[in-house]
């Protein structure tokens, strides 16, 4: 619902603590979309008190709490909003959709241009489909009291027998650019807080530790915490680890894993005698399979936007992926975070699946699905040689940096035919 959310396990450990604190005020410093609130609500705690400084925030717990909360649009080009700013849930559901909406808002290119548009042309529906969802949202939550404001001096006034919860900013200035866009769009009474530093986190600790009961998240380990070390929380491979520490007994690890699916094709084990080369879909589990299969465990996977394997003759020699193309593309027309052969007696199997990948039907699956033309595709090769040996011959180097080598190759440079042909008659007869 919003992007200050906590992850489904982080949420699980603190259902599991609620019923340890029933019957004591709480109070939540960064409340974000006031999801803690919401658990321990859901727990029967109704004692609750919460704290930000952001627009969005404020104005939840301003509604969430009863109190007054001035707003008004003062960029001129987005005067519009302000039919949008009735008191109560029609204002947060407008600030909700800026969050997403206003990224498009002023930037002149072709893509940002069409969403920006096509927000407009929808805005009514949309805004009333997320009245919808605040309303359930929100249904069994209030609180005691609101305060906008630094998050120190908040649990500063908290009393002693409480207990105080705070996952507060991971980065310097995080809320800041976040926010930016909204800050820009709208004027309301901003709170005094100071930014967020590894100092000011170090008071806040000092601070919450003197309650009777306090939890606290961080991205990295408190070491000055190891003692209260509850829970240990990482939802994907490649995300950082979130760390809960708390003056209760618990202990509790989450670690993600990757789903798989079976990819039912045999392997190629042998130099192809004939049959063609053919490029088959494969979901996001099947890549995770063969990857976990074929490739360094010290290679941490991420998702992927498309992936694909090669067959030869009806056998699987290998696989590659492609990146979402709504980032920004440093190099080349679509960039391919992903190439590798299976595990085979064939030599040179890697540099088939790279001829292939550069064929005239790859390009043209990939231009069907962006939609655009299709002239390059770029990839990484992270070594500290000079050249990668693997990509040699197949694609160009196209830069150098630390560890990395980054190259380019020639989309629709010929066809899988012509492709399994080249690698057959090149790459076959070396020793």
């Amino acid at each position: 619902m919003f992007v200050g959310s906590i992850n489904a396990d982080l949420r699980s450990i603190l259902a599991g603590l609620a019923p340890a604190w029933r019957g004591l005020p709480v109070f939540v410093g960064c409340s974000g979309n006031f999801t803690v609130e919401r658990i321990l609500a859901a727990q029967g705690l109704a004692d609750l008190h919460g704290n930000d400084v952001s627009l969005y925030s404020c104005a939840l717990g301003a509604y969430l709490s009863g109190q007054p909360f001035r707003i008004e649009v003062k960029d001129g080009d987005l005067a519009w909003l302000g039919d949008w700013l009735q008191p109560g849930l029609p204002t947060l559901a407008t600030l909700l959709l800026c969050t997403t909406v206003l990224e498009f808002h002023g930037r002149d290119n072709p893509y940002h241009r069409r969403m920006w548009n096509a927000y407009l042309r929808r805005w009514p529906d949309l805004h009333a489909k997320t009245l919808t969802n605040l309303e359930k949202g929100l249904t069994g939550i209030s609180l005691r009291s609101f305060f906008a404001g630094d998050v120190v001096d908040f649990l500063a006034s908290a009393p002693q027998e409480s207990i105080v919860i705070s996952f507060p900013p991971t980065y310097q200035g995080g809320y800041e650019r976040l926010y930016k866009k909204l800050q820009e769009a709208f004027a309301w009474d901003e709170p005094a807080y100071q930014l967020f530093t590894e100092e000011r986190f170090q008071t806040l600790l000092e601070s919450m530790t003197s309650e009777q009961f306090w939890c606290v998240s961080r991205d990295e380990p408190v070491p000055a915490l190891s003692d209260h070390a509850i829970g240990r929380v990482q939802t994907s491979l490649r995300s950082k680890p979130v760390y809960i520490y708390a003056n209760v007994p618990a202990a509790i690890l989450t670690q993600p894993r990757q789903r798989l699916a079976d990819v039912p094709y045999p392997r190629l084990s042998a130099p192809p005698a004939e049959g063609a080369a053919t490029i088959i879909a494969l979901s996001q589990e099947q890549l995770n399979t063969l990857r976990s299969e074929y490739l360094s465990p010290g290679i941490v996977p991420a998702r992927v936007m498309w992936a694909f394997g090669l067959l030869v003759g009806g056998r699987l020699a290998g696989a590659f992926a492609f990146a979402s193309p709504l980032g920004p593309v440093a190099f080349g027309d679509v960039y391919m975070t992903s190439d590798f052969a299976v595990q085979s007696s064939v030599p040179r199997l890697s540099k088939l699946v790279l001829a292939c990948i550069l064929s005239t039907e790859v390009r043209d699956i990939l231009e069907q699905k962006l939609a655009q033309k299709v002239r390059s595709i770029g990839t990484t090769a992270f070594t500290d040689k000079p050249v990668s040996m693997k990509y040699r011959g197949v694609f160009d180097l196209h830069s150098r940096k630390e560890g990395r080598l980054n190259y380019l190759g020639e989309a629709g440079k010929w066809t899988l035919e012509q492709a399994l042909t080249w690698w057959q008659k090149t790459q076959q007869k070396q020793p």
